[in-house]
């Protein structure tokens, strides 16, 4: 059972793929996270446990 390499437009066209799928979502994920912790500052910036995150 040989295992062929794909040529370079297939592995390009994934890479281009994965970038533009992989990179909003990360972006939003970066972004929802930033938020949360800037609520959960705000919301907790005095000493109490925070029930927030």
């Amino acid at each position: 059972m040989s295992w062929v390499m794909p040529d370079s437009s297939v592995i390009n066209a994934y890479m281009c793929f994965m970038v533009w799928t992989v990179l909003p979502i990360s972006s939003a994920w970066i972004f929802m996270s930033a938020m949360r912790s800037f609520i959960s500052f705000m919301f907790c910036s005095w000493p109490t446990p925070c029930m927030l995150i």
